[in-house]
């Protein structure tokens, strides 16, 4: 209600995580410049549908409404960029990016155990179950799986701490390797593997399935590696046990990423754009 005191709005994924018909056309009436950012495939169905009797008060297009309305959308990934073409006629590729400062190598160096990781989210921890038989057959590894669900992992000998704020970057800055292991589906398309940007910030490889955004940020034998099969993540992890490889790919991949994905390059971009529909 209060969209019309501002020269724009920018709204980010959705207001709510149900979406209710008359939202979209109401922030239009107020907004008077209105800036879209989408990256996750959110016009693919709200985070929370609701039940009946109050599914009669969803709408399943708002995504897609709040897109053909917007004098500007910005899409974290090239897929996201096609998405959002076919609603609106202006959008700008504006990927997930990362605090380099922040996300850093560790002043110390990498410590001597061989620790295989991963940061993520409950909800995101399911893509680890293929691995599970995996990671469990590694010898002489931490398997360190912060935020994931524990039943979701099928490792006995992972530790799955909480995922914490305070401590996230200490904890990828512990990780010898990153994982991303991703499911085929619209729905990971839609994200921007920040997973692996905050590993490669921290100068750590990223072993990741070849799907998705991970074919643009991850350059294999020279940022990190790709695999598919259970055979294929076993033979790259053992790789990744050479130090040397190690850094290697490491010191390229934070260099990429400062380089691409860094929210100090990412930000006078930003705000030529937000000026541009002033």
């Amino acid at each position: 209600l209060g969209a019309g005191r501002y020269d724009v709005v920018f709204l980010q994924k959705a207001p709510m995580t149900a979406y209710l018909r008359g939202f979209a056309g109401l922030l239009r009436k107020r907004a008077r410049r209105l800036i879209y950012d989408i990256d996750d495939a959110v016009h693919l169905a709200p985070p929370h549908a609701l039940g009946r009797p109050w599914s009669l008060l969803q709408d399943g297009d708002q995504v897609r409404k709040v897109m053909a309305m917007s004098d500007l959308v910005l899409a974290g990934n090239a897929w996201l960029c096609d998405e959002a073409r076919e609603h609106c006629p202006r959008v700008a590729l504006f990927p997930t990016v990362v605090d380099t400062a922040r996300f850093a190598p560790a002043a110390q160096g990498e410590g001597p155990a061989y620790r295989i990781g991963w940061m993520g989210s409950p909800s995101t921890s399911g893509a680890l179950a293929a691995l599970g038989g995996t990671l469990s057959s590694i010898r002489d590894a931490e398997i360190v799986l912060v935020g994931a669900e524990a039943e979701q992992v099928h490792c006995a000998n992972a530790r799955t701490p909480a995922w914490d704020m305070d401590t996230e970057v200490e904890m990828v800055q512990g990780f010898s390797v990153g994982l991303l292991p991703q499911q085929r589906d619209r729905w990971t398309l839609g994200k921007c593997a920040l997973k692996a940007l905050q590993y490669m910030a921290c100068g750590r490889p990223c072993v990741a399935t070849p799907y998705g955004a991970a074919l643009d940020i991850i350059a294999p034998e020279e940022t990190g590696l790709f695999a598919e099969t259970p055979a294929e993540w076993g033979a790259a992890l053992e790789r990744l046990r050479d130090p040397a490889l190690r850094a290697r790919l490491g010191g390229n991949a934070r260099a990429f990423v400062e380089e691409r994905y860094s929210l100090a390059r990412a930000a006078p971009r930003l705000l030529e754009l937000l000026e541009s529909v002033s």
